[in-house]
């Protein structure tokens, strides 16, 4: 498919999928209370009343509407294995929308996620080395290396997705800015179609989410989104996935840096890991009970501008080095502001004990 038609197959399903996914959302807005989709606040919780959840089932609604109308148009633009892909993230947001109903563990919804990411990685190809640039990039080698460690990366980003959607807007924000950078790569016709369709669909939702929400996207957005967008790279042809990944994870910065400072510290803490807390640096940075919006829009700008830089990696591979340099700054930046924030916060609160 020519470039052209490319951008066009992206720009029919972003329209589709838009609109389909904010028509659904209000549906559900509407029925959340009957289906049984309300998120009622705790202290662990940026909002303060209760809130209908499940809106990631219009996002699915519209990326499915989206990829038919597409492929029903220009048939070569979807592939079997971009179809297994929607496939998988649907068998994921199902199980997120049994969690969200409040029906299913920890562990059983992790070990539904890993088999859902090994069907995925076992009909479309591993990553074939480390997605680092050289000398960094070393080759994992045989599929029993390849397959395992391409599953792990597709199991993390879907939980990672989910640990980041805490704070309205930034989630959807964040596929939508994911979505533009996989389009900009354009490592595969159906990559292209996909991300064009998610990221539609990402901003049909935050049209009823951006701050303040009216309904979150719950478990079975999160984790459906999270997954799209791990898998979304190894569309590419196999000797540019590892690359893909790359570029892919240099826009997700925020959303893998963080979860894996905060498991690593609560680890070393020896905290429970499945529990639920308010130990993120987007957390430290928006008070509990408040929306943040200033915060989200500044770390939705950073990874606009990452996501663009990664694309940009990923057709210059020179590059690659200079859009990691960025990423690293930018969450260091984002580090730093949320110890400065804590630290305010602690001192606040030892002066009101005080008196």
């Amino acid at each position: 498919m020519a470039t052209d038609l490319r951008w066009g197959a992206a720009l029919v399903g972003a329209g589709v999928a838009g609109v389909t996914s904010a028509l659904v959302v209000a549906l559900i807005r509407r029925r959340a209370t009957e289906m049984g989709l309300v998120d009622v606040p705790n202290a662990r919780s940026s909002h303060q009343l209760p809130t209908p959840r499940g809106g990631g089932l219009g996002i699915l609604a519209g990326v499915f509407l989206a990829v038919a109308t597409v492929g029903s148009i220009s048939p070569g633009s979807m592939t079997g294995k971009a179809v297994v892909l929607l496939a998988c993230s649907l068998v994921v947001g199902v199980v997120g929308l049994i969690d969200d109903r409040g029906g299913l563990s920890p562990r059983v919804r992790l070990c539904l996620q890993s088999g859902a990411a090994a069907v995925l990685v076992v009909t479309v190809g591993p990553v074939s080395s480390v997605p680092l640039p050289a000398p960094f990039g070393i080759g994992l080698g045989s599929a029993w290396v390849a397959v395992p460690f391409t599953v792990l990366w597709v199991t993390a980003m879907t939980n990672f997705f989910n640990f980041m959607d805490g704070v309205d807007g930034l989630a959807g924000g964040q596929a939508v800015a994911s979505c533009g950078g996989a389009i900009l790569a354009g490592a595969s016709v159906e990559s292209v179609v996909v991300a064009g369709a998610l990221g539609g669909a990402s901003t049909g939702f935050l049209v009823h989410n951006w701050p303040p929400a009216r309904i979150f996207m719950g478990d079975v957005g999160s984790g459906a989104i999270g997954f799209l967008l791990a898998g979304l790279p190894l569309l590419a042809p196999p000797e540019r996935r590892s690359t893909a990944v790359l570029s892919t994870a240099i826009g997700l910065t925020f959303f893998i840096l963080d979860p894996v400072l905060t498991l690593l510290r609560r680890a070393l803490r020896r905290e429970a890991l499945m529990t639920a807390h308010r130990g993120h640096l987007y957390q430290r940075l928006i008070p509990a009970g408040t929306s943040g919006t200033g915060v989200t829009k500044l770390l939705l700008a950073g990874a606009i501008l990452l996501s663009a830089l990664g694309a940009w990696a990923y057709h210059f591979p020179e590059m690659i080095w200079g859009a990691i340099g960025a990423s690293v700054v930018l969450f260091s930046i984002e580090g730093a502001c949320a110890s400065r924030v804590q630290s305010r916060l602690t001192a606040k609160t030892a002066l009101i004990g005080r008196r």
